[in-house]
């Protein structure tokens, strides 16, 4: 290669500039031996290894640009062993890479013993080279849990005889900070939910006024009915729990609704929200949120209720994503104001 970064035929081997007149013979080199081939020519040309980039109107450039292709495209078939697809996964503090950028992930043996045709078959520890993607976000969610109330404080499941309960002095607090930690996220074009229940309608209404929003009321987010457990403590759900188990991995309350029953309706409100612009933000209660995390994550539903795992405090938030992967929490629930 010249000081001017012309790629001059010398850099290409006599079987490279043979492949690439004609393509590979598939009678005479299996996937990884042309591949091998095709690959090393790109990297003599400075495509994969980012040294230059190659005179197109040469001959020696265009056949480097046909290797290129040829080797992302025996790749892309799954034929070659040495080239993984593209890992779909954020920058952190161990992948630190931009999009696009050739990430070396490791070593492998290459599949062939014996010196072949352009030295490329080796039998020896070879780069793996992926290309680093970032995951493609498709929604973004914000749940809250509800300030304080009476029925809070009290500490006794009340479920749809709590309907008409209003936040305490202590629940607007929270409201008010919850607000100040929304406004502070700088949103793009932020969209207030709330249940039917007035908690939740009272938790929202301080966000949407610092945020120039108005709250919408939504159907199918509000809290699990207990049924016939309406009136104990909080502290049965720890102490009876077992009575709550059902078949299938389920936790029902009898005469009452099951967690998949919540999971169910809150899940058709979402469809509702995420299919518009802009940033959903919805705010409803403990039980509610519990059952719809455990279907967006995919966790196991028995376990997760027994340990509190998605348990909130008031005024809780919790951000997620959506990816090709599905939903992840990107922020485990902030606690505003716990109680």
């Amino acid at each position: 290669m010249g000081r001017t970064g012309t790629v001059r035929p010398r850099y290409l081997t006599p079987s490279l500039r043979r492949i690439s007149r004609r393509g590979p013979d598939p009678r005479r080199y299996s996937p990884n031996q042309s591949g091998g081939l095709l690959a090393g020519g790109a990297r003599n040309a400075g495509i994969l290894a980012g040294a230059a980039r190659p005179d197109l109107r040469t001959g020696a450039g265009r056949v480097a640009r046909g290797a290129a292709g040829h080797f992302q495209r025996l790749a892309g078939r799954g034929e070659h062993a040495r080239l993984r697809l593209p890992e779909r996964r954020p920058p952190s503090g161990d992948c630190p890479h931009p999009p696009g950028k050739l990430v070396q992930r490791g070593t492998v043996r290459s599949l062939r013993g014996a010196a072949g045709p352009g030295r490329v078959g080796r039998a020896a520890l070879r780069p793996v080279l992926t290309v680093y993607t970032p995951p493609v976000t498709f929604s973004r969610l914000f749940l809250a849990r509800h300030g304080q109330t009476t029925g809070n404080v009290a500490g006794v499941l009340r479920g749809v005889d709590s309907q008409h309960d209003e936040l305490t002095a202590e629940g607007h607090a929270q409201a008010q900070a919850l607000a100040r930690k929304l406004a502070a996220l700088n949103l793009d074009s932020p969209r207030i939910y709330a249940s039917t229940y007035t908690r939740t309608q009272q938790t929202a209404a301080p966000a949407a006024e610092l945020l120039g929003v108005s709250v919408t009321v939504l159907e199918g987010i509000q809290e699990i009915d207990p049924g016939d457990w309406r009136g104990r403590p909080y502290s049965d759900l720890k102490t009876g729990f077992d009575e709550l188990v059902g078949p299938d991995d389920n936790v029902s309350f009898p005469g009452g609704e099951s967690q998949r029953d919540v999971a169910d309706r809150f899940e058709t409100a979402l469809r509702s929200v995420l299919g518009l612009p802009g940033t959903p933000i919805v705010v409803s209660h403990g039980g509610a949120l519990t059952s719809l995390l455990i279907r967006l994550l995919r966790v196991p539903v028995v376990e997760s209720w027994r340990s509190d795992r998605f348990a909130q405090a008031n005024a809780e938030l919790t951000e997620l994503i959506q990816t090709i992967d599905g939903w992840q929490i990107k922020q485990r629930p902030e606690k505003i104001w716990r109680i």
